[in-house]
């Protein structure tokens, strides 16, 4: 294409291949390669929440300067560094080992529900968990925090049509 052409007349596609050149100081190149080793150390000792705290590091606004403009302006091309897209093949790389890691793996809080359930003879898993004092407990309370579902619930709608026939009733017996 014309564009890499261009870039390899003008010198410009060695920009690419280096991190130690006059615009390297307005990266963190070293940060982003601490990142690429903690990804790639996560995966190998099968750690997930290190990954995730990783990640997290990672999806960070303009992390180690690498999302300037200057960075995708330099080449003709509009091509970053190499050290850029290999940053972004480790994020994915490890974004999907963690979400496949997270779909083998259910929830300790969902065995631990689908276990009660077939010691009490309920071998469904769609039957909504009991507590200990007998109410039952929505599905949020399998994400760490409990929450007793109410049956009664009355909206504000309700209360109104509530107080309205109570009106009606009482002109009656009148």
């Amino acid at each position: 294409n014309y564009s890499q052409r261009l870039d390899d007349s003008q010198g410009r596609s060695a920009w690419q291949r280096t991190m130690d050149d006059d615009s390297s100081y307005m990266y963190n190149w070293n940060f982003i390669q601490e990142l690429m080793q903690d990804m790639r150390s996560a995966r190998q000792t099968q750690d997930p929440l290190q990954a995730l705290a990783v990640l997290q590091q990672c999806t960070r606004k303009n992390v180690g300067g690498m999302m300037s403009e200057d960075m995708f302006s330099y080449l003709n091309t509009g091509e970053p560094k190499d050290i850029v897209e290999e940053f972004i093949e480790e994020v994915v790389t490890t974004l999907r080992w963690v979400t496949e890691d997270a779909i083998a793996t259910p929830p300790p809080q969902m065995v631990d529900v689908v276990q009660n359930n077939n010691m009490h003879g309920n071998t469904s898993t769609h039957s909504p968990p009991v507590s200990d004092c007998g109410d039952t407990i929505d599905d949020r309370s399998l994400l760490g925090t409990p929450t007793v579902a109410t049956t009664a619930t009355t909206s504000p709608r309700t209360t109104l049509q509530n107080k309205q026939d109570q009106e009606k009733k009482y002109e009656l017996d009148l």
